[in-house]
Formats: structure tokens, sequence, C-alpha cells
């Protein structure tokens, strides 16, 4: 599976009108606390829509286009 990068074009699984190209991408922390400890960090990328708006969305809920 190939990794998203900045300039991707990309789209959502489950809400196909979020479909843009990648202009940042960031790894948070996860808040999730588990018994050996906490869950690692994910990766958010910014997506940017045809009409120019920016949304945050994980990684693994999109898919290139």
């Amino acid at each position: 599976m190939r990794t998203i990068r900045v300039g991707d074009e990309v789209q959502a699984f489950l809400s196909p009108n979020i479909k843009g190209k990648v202009v940042e991408t960031k790894y948070v922390d996860s808040k999730t606390h588990l018994v050996g400890g906490t869950a690692t960090r994910y990766m958010v990328c910014v997506v940017q829509l045809s009409d120019g708006t920016l949304r945050e969305c994980k990684a693994v809920d999109l898919f290139h286009v």
C-alpha cells in the first residue's frame, strides 16, 4: 500500500464529497489509554477540496484517486 504524501489526489472511503489534494500531513498523539500504555500516534491529512476549503481527515480513511 502506498503512503499518502503532500500533492496526492485522495478521496474518503465513506464520504465521497471529500475529494481533493493533500496540502499537509501531520502526526497527532492518540488520546486512547490501554492496559499496556497509550496507543501510538496517527497520521492526519489536510485535504483541499475543489471549492478551496480545507478538511482534516485521518489517513486511514482516505485512498488515492
